[in-house]
């Protein structure tokens, strides 16, 4: 299921991070928890916020970074936004794009 929250969350932890990567170690045994948080990673990759450096260690892409920069502005406006987007079944990347225009909007 996707978590908007996590995947924001998971872009942040790779934010914070001087070469943007973070390791997710997939393996037989994994808790529900890290199950979750390994698939939205997987959902982040799937639409360019992320990319896949080996089987357990992800990078924030350039559309990553613009999409976290985006939702920080407001962040409780910007992920609602996001939230309301996702059910009205818009893909993530659709979602991130969206989310960019509005505060790139804004900003100008």
């Amino acid at each position: 299921m996707r978590d908007i929250d996590l995947m924001v969350e998971l872009l942040e932890r790779m934010n914070s991070k001087p070469d943007g990567q973070i390791l997710l170690l997939r393996h037989f045994n994994m808790s529900e928890e890290e199950s979750k948080k390994y698939h939205n990673a997987e959902l982040l990759s799937d639409a360019g916020l992320a990319i896949w450096k080996s089987d357990s260690a992800i990078r924030i892409s350039n559309d990553g970074y613009d999409f976290l920069n985006a939702v920080k502005q407001e962040h409780p406006k910007y992920i609602d936004k996001a939230k309301e987007l996702l059910g009205q079944g818009k893909t993530l990347l659709a979602v991130a794009k969206d989310i960019i225009s509005i505060v790139n909007a804004l900003a100008s």
